[in-house]
C-alpha cells in the first residue's frame, strides 16, 4: 500500500469516527461526511474557511507525533451547540458576542469528543492507543488566528464535514514515519493469508468498544447541570423497545436488556446488514 493510499484510508476512517461521534452528541444527521485531500507542501489546509470560526488543536502524546486541528464557523458551532442543548435553532443575538457562555461550553465538549475518536481511529491502525493533550479551543477571527493553530508536518489531510449545511474542516498532522507505520500496519491487514476464513486471525485481536444505548433525550444545558439527586430523566425509548447496540460508534446491531443474577446483559436480536446501507 503506498503512503498516499495510507493517508486516504487514515483521514476516511477519522472523518467517519468524528460524524458518528457528531450525531451522538447532536442526534442522528447532524453532521455529514465530505471531500477528503492531501494538502500540497506550503499550501494552507485552512483557505478558504469561513470566518470568523471556533477552533480546536490537540497533539498526540505519549511517543506518537501528529495531532488534529478541527475548525467550525460560527454558523455551524451555533447550530451544533443549539442542538447538543435540545433546541431546533440558535437563541436570538444580541450585541456583538460570536459565543455565549453555554455555547461555548457545548462546542469545547464537542470538540473533545471528536478530537477524543479522531485518535482512538488512528490508534486503531497502530494497534496502540493515543493519548491525546487538552484541546485547545478558541474563537478564530482572521486567517492569521486560524493559522497559529497549525504546525507544519510532513503530511497534512484535510477531510470536510458539512454541519448545518456549512463546511467545516479536520485537519490531520502527519509526520512521515507515522505514515509509514499506517501503510505497513495495513499492508499487513489487507494482504495477509490464513487458513481457514479470510483475515480471521489478523483481526481478531484488534480490541474495539462496544456499548449499548438505552434511550436518549435532549435538555438545555442549563436545565441539565440544575438536576437535583434523584431526578428521573425520561428517554426516547419504551421499556420493551429494542436497544441500539455501537461498535466504535457504529450502529451494529439491536437487542434486549437481560437481566442475570445482579447484573444486566444485553442480548443480541439482530445484526445490521451494512451492505443494504
Amino acid at each position: 500500500m503506498s503512503q498516499e493510499e495510507a493517508l486516504y484510508e487514515l483521514t476516511y476512517q477519522t472523518l467517519t469516527e468524528v460524524v458518528s461521534r457528531l450525531d451522538m452528541l447532536a442526534g442522528a444527521g447532524a453532521a455529514e461526511g465530505g471531500e477528503i485531500s492531501i494538502t500540497p507542501e506550503g499550501a494552507d489546509p485552512l483557505a478558504g474557511i469561513d470566518l470568523p470560526a471556533v477552533g480546536a488543536a490537540v497533539a498526540y502524546t505519549d511517543g506518537v507525533n501528529g495531532g488534529n486541528v478541527m475548525v467550525m464557523p460560527i454558523t455551524a458551532a451555533r447550530t451544533l451547540a443549539a442542538r447538543m442543548m435540545g433546541m431546533d435553532a440558535p437563541m436570538e443575538r444580541e450585541g456583538d458576542e460570536l459565543l455565549d457562555e453555554l455555547e461555548l461550553s457545548a462546542i469545547g465538549e464537542a470538540m473533545n469528543q471528536m478530537m477524543a475518536g479522531a485518535a482512538a481511529a488512528t490508534g486503531t491502525y497502530l494497534d496502540q492507543h493515543i493519548d491525546i493533550t487538552p484541546p485547545d479551543v478558541r474563537i478564530l477571527e482572521s486567517a492569521r488566528d486560524a493559522a497559529a493553530m497549525l504546525h507544519r508536518e510532513q503530511h497534512v489531510t484535510v477531510a470536510e464535514i458539512l454541519v448545518a449545511g456549512t463546511t467545516c474542516r479536520l485537519v490531520q498532522l502527519v509526520p512521515s514515519a507515522f505514515v509509514l507505520r499506517m501503510a505497513r500496519a495495513l499492508e499487513s491487514i489487507t494482504t495477509a493469508e490464513v487458513e481457514g476464513e479470510p483475515l480471521t486471525d489478523v483481526l481478531g485481536d484488534i480490541p474495539v468498544r462496544v456499548w449499548a444505548e438505552l434511550g436518549r433525550t435532549r435538555m438545555p444545558i442549563g436545565h441539565l447541570v440544575g438536576l437535583p439527586l434523584g431526578e428521573v430523566v425520561a428517554l426516547d425509548h419504551e421499556v420493551d423497545d429494542p436497544i441500539d447496540i455501537y461498535v466504535d460508534g457504529m450502529w451494529f446491531a439491536t437487542g434486549r436488556l437481560v437481566t442475570h443474577d445482579d447484573h444486566v446483559d444485553v442480548q443480541i436480536e439482530q445484526v445490521l446488514d451494512r451492505t443494504l446501507a
